[in-house]
């Protein structure tokens, strides 16, 4: 039996190392930060947007040229791509059938807290986007995902505009990277057959069970919505 389960698990490991699993948690600053989420169909690495809450657009601008070198603000498109790749399809109002979606992707790209709705948290940031100029102020465009907590739904949707000179916490920025922007080493083959044995128990003294984490790609960060996460299930 446990030859049986060391066969399975190798063979696991080695497909989820090539596998078409589209949204894999990455690296970028330091390993295991977890700060990026790699869409390999469309071959781009998003930022996670915690990193840019507080923000202005003119703050992260400067910041292309330093410390957010390599990356650019998405365009759309591409974020309505990683929806589609996440599952997601723009909805209004709030729906269910998009509320398991929404808590997967803000695992991998991070979510917050509304200060202003201590029930929702969600997902929001600006992109390269129309702009709308009214009242002498420029307002761009922020694609955002929501959660609503009581009512176990979600909304996504393009239908948002900000002023650029104004940075919060409620929001950040749709940053993507057409490569990992740094050298952080990716785990191995070895890694991930090592990873899958540790997960189907192959190795462990008997009596104790491996432990299991929920996967979406290669590998899972809980967000600050890990705990309507077990609601949902």
């Amino acid at each position: 039996m446990r030859t049986i389960k060391l066969v399975i698990a190798i063979v696991i490991a080695l497909w989820v190392s090539t596998s078409s699993a589209e949204l894999i948690q990455r690296d970028w600053l330091v390993a295991r930060d977890g700060l990026l989420t790699e869409d390999t169909d469309s071959q781009l690495f998003w930022m996670d947007l915690t990193e840019t809450r507080n923000l202005m657009i003119s703050d992260v601008v400067d910041r292309f040229d330093g410390a957010f070198s390599g990356f650019r603000y998405a365009t759309n498109s591409e974020i309505a791509t990683l929806w589609f790749h996440a599952g997601i399809s723009p909805t209004f109002p709030f729906s269910s059938q998009i509320a398991r979606e929404a808590i997967e992707l803000a695992n991998l790209l991070g979510s917050w807290i509304f200060t202003s709705a201590p029930y929702r948290w969600g997902i929001v940031g600006f992109s390269n986007g129309e702009i709308i100029h009214w009242q002498s102020r420029d307002f761009v465009q922020q694609p955002f995902i929501e959660y609503d907590i009581p009512s176990n739904t979600a909304i996504a949707s393009f239908n948002r505009h900000e002023r650029v000179d104004i940075p919060s916490s409620n929001w950040g920025h749709w940053l993507v990277a057409d490569a990992i922007p740094t050298s952080v080493s990716e785990p191995s083959s070895l890694a991930l057959i090592f990873a899958s044995l540790l997960a189907f128990g192959v190795g462990l003294p008997p009596g104790k069970d491996s432990e299991r984490t929920r996967i979406y790609g290669v590998t899972r960060r809980h967000a600050i919505c890990a705990i309507q996460l077990a609601k949902v299930d």
